[in-house]
């Protein structure tokens, strides 16, 4: 596909024959082997045919100066202002990107005709203008669609991601609540099932079951989960276990010395180079991705503590206490999978 896309873009060609065996030229029919590349026949003109050559240098020279002057029609440009709109929400872009001098680059070798638009134009109008373009997609969706297509998917839409400022009651909850229906169009009073998943806080708790009492109220699932096993990691020895852990992994993460006598290790042991984890308490499964990297390095690890005892003396791990981190790990690994499917797409 690149040989045809040359021959049909290139000058070159039109000095050249080619076959499945040779490429030759046509003044001097001197042959050479095909390529992917024009380069070695523009040297050829250049240093054999330099007539021909100056005459083709000429002619290509017009026409990128004739692309270059041409403007980019209107078209064209909201195209392209819509496409860095749709980088910058999809992928949660800064609006400095456009400013960037690596992005001003890229841009102007893909079409140095484009003006790139400014950050202002970004965030106070081609940002809006994407939303309420995908917001029509949605409202036209939410009228006429049941929320299954015809392939029988599950649609999955967010109406909205509110910044909440004010008193987080259950009270304001459903009038935040009755903002959004109204923003969309949806009349509360048409909708034939009316069904919320929330977390367990007090809050959301009583904006469903006081101030919207014919809503369908479901405790999320997999926030239940997380809700026991937190209350698991409190019970000792477990709780004590982790803390040691944790308390390794800081030192292993924020110590230069102790990161590289830690890749070191790995190395020689022929274990994959990784960084140990630290939690972040109040989500169970960082903490189980902390104890499984933990483990992950245990004989590194190991090595390490003995050779470093009056670092760590503090948080030296018993026998039993390795084990009972394995078993921790293997009694939680279902749940991770679990919870890792029901939130998947």
């Amino acid at each position: 596909m690149k040989e045809e896309a040359n021959k049909k873009t290139s000058i070159v060609w039109s000095h050249f024959n080619e076959d499945s065996k040779k490429i030759s030229c046509q003044p001097c029919k001197a042959e050479f082997k095909p390529s992917k590349t024009t380069s070695q026949l523009l040297r050829h003109l250049k240093l054999q045919h330099s007539s021909i050559f100056k005459n083709n240098s000429t002619q290509s020279n017009l026409c990128s100066k004739n692309l270059k002057f041409q403007p980019l029609s209107s078209h064209k440009i909201k195209q392209l202002d819509l496409a860095i709109a749709r980088l910058v929400a999809y992928d949660l872009r800064p609006f400095l990107l456009v400013e960037g001098r690596g992005f001003k680059q890229f841009i102007h070798l893909l079409e140095p005709r484009y003006q790139i638009p400014s950050r202002k134009r970004i965030s106070s109008e081609l940002i809006p203008d994407l939303y309420q373009f995908q917001k029509k997609i949605l409202e036209d969706q939410l009228m006429s669609s049941h929320w299954i297509d015809q392939q029988f998917s599950l649609l999955n839409k967010v109406l909205q991601t509110k910044e909440v400022t004010e008193s987080h009651t259950g009270e304001h909850m459903s009038e935040l609540v009755n903002e959004i229906l109204a923003e969309f169009k949806i009349a509360e009073q048409k909708l034939i099932f009316k069904s919320v998943s929330t977390d367990k806080g007090s809050n959301n708790v009583k904006c469903f079951n006081s101030y919207k009492k014919d809503w369908k109220h479901y405790i999320c699932f997999a926030h239940t989960i997380h809700n026991n096993i937190l209350q698991i990691y409190k019970i000792e020895p477990y709780n004590s276990i982790i803390s040691k852990v944790r308390n390794i992994s800081k030192i292993f993460r924020n110590s230069s010395k102790f990161s590289t006598l830690l890749i070191a290790k790995q190395k020689d042991l022929q274990i994959p180079v990784r960084r140990l984890k630290v939690d972040v308490k109040t989500r169970w499964n960082s903490t189980f991705a902390m104890l499984q990297r933990f483990i992950e390095n245990e004989k590194a690890i190991l090595l390490i503590l003995i050779e470093q005892r009056k670092q760590f003396n503090n948080y030296l791990l018993e026998n039993e206490e390795w084990t009972l981190v394995n078993d921790l790990i293997s009694e939680l690994r279902p749940y991770e999978q679990l919870i890792n499917y029901i939130s998947s797409d």
